[in-house]
């Protein structure tokens, strides 16, 4: 049911940027993640999902992107741990806030690299952010790769520690999506 809502919300989202010559396009699961990075004085660590939906509203004549939503279960992000996927789970509080997104408006495209200026949510926190990304074309195919800093503390997140030690308050954010243009 909260998978419909979000599908809901994409399209209600979309439905004011689209125009005749614009088509909804769905990243490939297969061939689309979202990661994280976190950093600890001990060691760092990688957790990815592969269960991540992004749509974008894609201009075909001008191969554009003209907006883009993305979200994902903060439970689907596996760091080959479960005690600290675990922990963080706890510390994000996922049971109330089951969800991470970003929706994106304001593109500006300029030989095969962008910025996108969009809002995230996570953990019941909405803040505006600006996120760099590349762009690839290669037959059918567009891959958008990108990534930015998200500070755990302005999403009032419990700093994580390891052996009394906290993990640094920035993550890093890196995404790959994948789009059929000729959907």
């Amino acid at each position: 049911m909260k998978l419909m809502a979000v599908f809901i919300g994409f399209f209600l989202y979309f439905g004011e940027k689209t125009t005749s010559s614009n088509v909804k396009l769905f990243a490939l699961p297969s061939q689309s993640s979202v990661s994280y990075e976190g950093f600890h004085p001990l060691h760092n660590w990688t957790a990815k999902s592969n269960a991540v939906v992004c749509v974008i509203n894609y201009n075909p004549d001008k191969q554009e992107i003209v907006t883009v939503a993305a979200s994902a279960k903060v439970v689907s992000f596996d760091s080959k741990n479960s005690n600290r996927d675990s922990n963080a789970m706890e510390k994000i509080e996922a049971l109330l806030f089951p969800r991470v997104s970003f929706t994106g408006d304001s593109i500006v495209a300029n030989a095969g690299k962008m910025t996108i200026v969009g809002n995230l949510s996570f953990h019941g926190v909405t803040k505006q952010i600006s996120v760099n990304a590349q762009t690839s074309l290669k037959g059918n195919k567009m891959k958008v790769e990108g990534s930015f800093p998200v500070d755990l503390k302005e999403y009032n997140i419990l700093i994580p520690s390891l052996l009394g030690t906290s993990i640094k308050e920035e993550i890093i954010v890196k995404f790959t999506f994948v789009f059929d243009v000729n959907q």
